[in-house]
Formats: C-alpha cells, structure tokens, sequence
C-alpha cells in the first residue's frame, strides 16, 4: 500500500478512461453507461440541474422538500385506486394551497384557517383511505434496492444500488417517479424537513448560512439547502409542483449507472422508461454572482471567526490550485494550528456541492479562543496567511491527499455514478479521469495564497450572545 501512496503523491498512478458509453434519448435526456465487473450489483444515479440556486425569497428549501415527497409514489405505485384517489388528492392539495396563502396574508388565528384545517383533517382521512405513500419504499426494499437522495445549492441527486436483476425495476419505477410523482403526505413530509432543519442548527451552521448570506447578497446561494424555518412553514404543495413543473426536465438530467450489467440491455430499457418522458420548457438556470467583500458581525451560542474568498467554479482551470490550498489548510501541520487564539474547525469549507456550484467560497472557520474577541482572532488568521510560504513536501502530501480521494470515489459505484453525472452536467465525464493537479506548481499554489488577503475576503465575526 505504502508504494501505491507514494505514486499517488508524484502523480504517477494513471487511471486509464474505461469504455463508458454516452447515450442521449430522444427526449434529450443523457445517460452514461460504465459496465465492469461488480458482484452483480448496479448503483444508478438521476441528476437533476435543480437546486436552492433555482429558488426565490419566501420559497426557500422548496428543492430540498421536493427531494422528500417524490419517495411518495406515483399515479401507479401508491395508489389503490387512483381513480379514487385522484379528487382526494386534489382537495387535500386545494386546502393545504389556501391555507398557505391565507398563513401568508397574515390570518393565522382567523376563522378561516381554523375551518380550513378542521376540514383538512377529514380530507386527508378520506386520502389515506385511497392511497399509500410508503407503497414505493416498500417495494424498492423488497427488492433489494437501496436508495437515497440529496439537494445541493445546484443540482438534486436520486441514487440506488441494487442486484443487477432488478435494473429493469428500478428504471421503470424512477421514470415514473421522475415523470409524475405524487406528493401523498405533504404535511408528514414538511413536519420532516422542518424537524430536520431545527436538528441541524448549531452555532456553526448559523454562521456558515450568515456567511453565504453575506456573500451572494440575495441569490439563490444566499440560504442554505435546508432553507429557512418561516418558509418551510407555509409551502404548499402547488408551489413544490410548479417547481417541480419549472426545473424537472429530461434535457436538465443526467443519469448514469455503473456496475455489473449490458449495455445493450440497459439501452433498450432506457428506451421504454426514460425515453417515454416528453421533454419541457424549463426556466433558465439563475445566474449567481458574488457580493463585494465586506465585513459583518453575528452573534450565535459560540463565539466564531469566518474569513472567506471566493473560489473559481468548475468550469475555471485555475480551481485545483485553490483545491490544493484548500488541502494544505486542512492539514494538521497547517499554518493555522497554533495560533493561541483560535483554534481551526473547518478549514475549507465549500457552498454544499462544489462539484456544480457556479461560485465556490473557501472560508476559513475558527473558534475563537476563551479570553480572545473574533476580531482578533481573524486577525490572526490573515496574518498567518500572509506569512504562509508551503514547500514542495505539502504539496505532494496535498496532491496525494486529493488524488487518493479521487481515485477512491472512482472506485465506489455510488460515487462514480454521482460523480460522473456532475461532470457530464457541468462539460464532460471525462473530467473524472483527469488529474487536475499533477501539473500544478508551487509557484501557482503559493500565488493563490498571496490572494488571500482582507481586501478580498468576506469577514464574519461572530461573538458568542448570552
């Protein structure tokens, strides 16, 4: 193992790009298809261009919420009768819309919304009798199919691994889960997310969101993927279904399956499921660009210090020098170890996905010490990197560092799925197979740092309220 990291930190281990096919449907949704030797198992992925970027204010984690309900089935699987359940559903979804709305207004505690929500409760009574919105879990599972999925900034991934004699199964059940979901138990669902939102905050987490709040000044970065508690509280389900209408397209996915299984085969299914779906107008993919660097202050449970700089996108050669540095920060022997006034949580945190982002930010995280202010520990950190002059020891150990977690992810049908539909999203899935950073000096690595200055930074202090 020791020679194999020893290459790995020279660059010298190459990774041959392998007979991956690229096939596009006729609705212009991409697929890519990596055959190998598995154990008999397939992991797919569907990647959807469609994110918190795609949001507005007031409808912010509606991406991410959109990611929960489509587990809730389909007009085929979920319903005892969808005949039946079709007019239930629609009233349930009427309701929960003019309760919105109403909440919106302001008339919480009017008669209204005290009726509306009487009747909710035997409308969603009689739905529950039509439908099932555990039906497609429960088949996935009996099937031996594990899934997940998960919301970025800019794209929303849907995964499975299963035993390749359920390929057909899972393509068929994902088309049409992609091409007429069903939102059963809407208010189950936002209770979910919601909870999950209130379990995510910590000190950190509020001050990263303050951050990216600082940073992109009102766009679609502006929030995190959880969104905000007071909007999660009143989507309503004709929202999530315009979204839903507005960003879920076949020409804005990619999906890809790697494992053991033919290629000709998964051709032809592909053609009787995804190819089925008509293609859509989609609303234009917004256009994020960064605020001008500034200083703020927050308070939270725990005094912090945040310094970051704005990261090159994907699509920029210059990003593996910053993820170099990035690297280097994080390394236990780094430059901000020690500084007696702050001790380095996160040293390179990126905006949720950096794989997709249009805008990275590389923020420095810190906890201030006792006895200490954030301004001085910010002070602190800047001045470290001002000082900041990395040989070429921290570079290969960078470089190995990276390129080991590249070559590991390659290695991982989940991760060659996700990581090969990102690419092919963002230009070309044979970006997988390249090593950005062999080439990269220490010359180019150390100009990266000679940017990191005040001047250029969004600055967070945070200070620890009462």
């Amino acid at each position: 193992m020791m020679w194999l990291v020893a290459a790995v930190a020279m660059g010298q281990v190459q990774t041959a790009t392998p007979p991956i096919e690229l096939v596009t449907l006729r609705n212009g949704m991409q697929w890519l298809l990596y055959a190998r030797a598995d154990d008999g198992h397939v992991s797919g992925v569907v990647t959807v261009r469609a994110g918190g970027v795609d949001e507005r204010e007031g409808q912010t984690g509606i991406a991410h919420l959109l990611e929960h309900l489509a587990f809730a089935g389909t007009p085929i699987t979920g319903a005892r009768s969808w005949s039946l359940e079709r007019p239930r559903h629609e009233r349930v979804s009427t309701l929960l819309d003019t309760r919105a709305r109403l909440i919106r207004e302001g008339k919480q505690t009017s008669l209204e919304v005290t009726a509306l929500t009487t009747e909710l409760v035997a409308a969603e009574q009689y739905w529950a009798i039509q439908s099932d919105p555990t039906a497609y879990t429960r088949m996935m599972f009996t099937h031996g199919v594990r899934e997940n999925a998960w919301t970025s900034k800019d794209t929303t991934t849907y995964w499975g691994d299963f035993p390749k004699a359920q390929l057909h199964l899972w393509l068929g059940a994902e088309a049409q889960r992609f091409a007429a979901p069903v939102f059963r138990n809407f208010a189950t669902e936002q209770d979910i997310v919601i909870q999950e939102w209130v379990d995510r905050r910590t000190p950190l987490s509020q001050s990263l969101e303050a951050m990216w709040a600082l940073a992109f000044d009102g766009s679609g970065y502006a929030w995190g993927v959880a969104g905000r508690e007071a909007d999660l509280r009143v989507l309503s389900p004709g929202e999530v279904a315009a979204f839903y209408e507005q960003h879920y397209a076949p020409s804005r996915a990619v999906g890809c399956l790697v494992g053991d299984f033919d290629v000709a085969q998964a051709r032809a299914w592909l053609d009787e499921t995804f190819a089925q779906i008509p293609d859509r107008p989609t609303h234009p993919i917004p256009k994020v660009t960064a605020s001008n660097p500034r200083v703020a202050t927050h308070r939270a449970t725990e005094a912090l210090s945040l310094v970051a700089f704005q990261w090159p996108s994907v699509f920029e050669t210059k990003q593996a020098a910053f993820q170099l540095v990035g690297a280097m920060l994080d390394m236990e022997d780094g430059p901000l170890h020690g500084l007696g006034v702050s001790e380095p949580i996160a040293a390179a945190t990126t905006n949720e996905g950096p794989g997709m982002s249009q805008v990275h930010l590389l923020v420095v995280t810190s906890r201030v010490r006792a006895g200490h202010t954030p301004r001085e520990a910010r002070a602190a950190v800047l001045a470290a990197l001002a000082n900041w002059k990395p040989d070429e020891t921290a570079l290969v150990r960078a470089r190995a560092s990276l390129e080991l977690s590249r070559l590991m992810d390659l290695d991982s049908r989940k991760s060659a799925a996700t990581m090969l539909a990102q690419r092919q999203l963002a230009g070309d899935w044979r970006d997988a197979w390249v090593s950005p950073w062999r080439d990269v000096s220490l010359s180019a690595v150390q100009a990266v740092i000679d940017g990191l200055v005040l001047d250029k930074a969004w600055v967070l202090d945070v200070e620890a309220a009462p």
